[in-house]
């Protein structure tokens, strides 16, 4: 799991405030969480910042978790730029499952780019780029839409059947099969990176 500074964090070499302070977060950086301990001031987690430096945040570190924001590539490719701008350098090419989290959202000169990263790495992609959740984008996708058609199939059989078949659980658990793979298509489903970065920093209590 990732974390995201939404102030300074100073992270220490052991769980003491007065340990010495091995590297500092800045706003908006990100670390992997890979340690808790709680303590009686509260919960320290030990924290591996871009540059592989480790140490403990104290529990009144200004975090949150952004794992719900760890997108892969939907789109075939699309070129990771240095800067917000169609004519910044461009970084490398991103291909489709690539793995990133997204950061902010902004619009400049009539276009939309959001900031992404990808350990200690990061730069720029279009605001329209499809992005979506899930381990596996095929291999989800292909599963989900199998599974929620599956229950829909069952339950519409049921109904034609219902005369002939005590319907009951086999109505239930039909119906479970289909909300599930709905809700598993859901998660698949390719959205514009824009889109789900605003809804991201709305969930956080950033602005748009």
């Amino acid at each position: 799991m990732r974390v995201r500074a939404d102030g300074p964090v100073e992270l220490r070499t052991r769980i003491d405030p007065r340990s010495g302070v091995v590297a500092t977060l800045p706003v908006g950086g990100l670390a992997h969480l890979v340690e808790k301990k709680r303590t009686a001031e509260g919960v320290w987690r030990r924290l591996v910042d871009a540059q592989g430096r480790r140490g403990w945040a104290p529990p009144n570190a200004p975090l949150h978790d952004v794992a719900e924001n760890d997108m892969k590539l939907a789109s075939s490719a699309v070129e990771l730029r240095d800067a917000p701008a169609s004519s910044a350098p461009v970084l490398r090419t991103l291909r489709r499952g690539a793995p990133f989290a997204l950061i902010e959202v902004v619009e400049l000169a009539g276009e939309t780019w959001v900031r992404v990263e990808m350990g200690a790495k990061g730069g720029w992609i279009p605001g329209e780029t499809r992005v979506a959740r899930g381990n596996s984008l095929q291999i989800g996708f292909v599963a989900s839409c199998l599974l929620f058609a599956c229950g829909v199939t069952m339950l519409v059989l049921e109904l034609v059947l219902a005369r002939f078949v005590i319907g009951g659980i086999v109505t239930i658990a039909t119906g479970g099969i289909a909300a599930i793979g709905a809700a598993s298509l859901w998660e698949t489903w390719p959205f514009r990176a824009s889109s789900v970065a605003r809804r991201y920093a709305r969930s956080s209590g950033g602005g748009d």
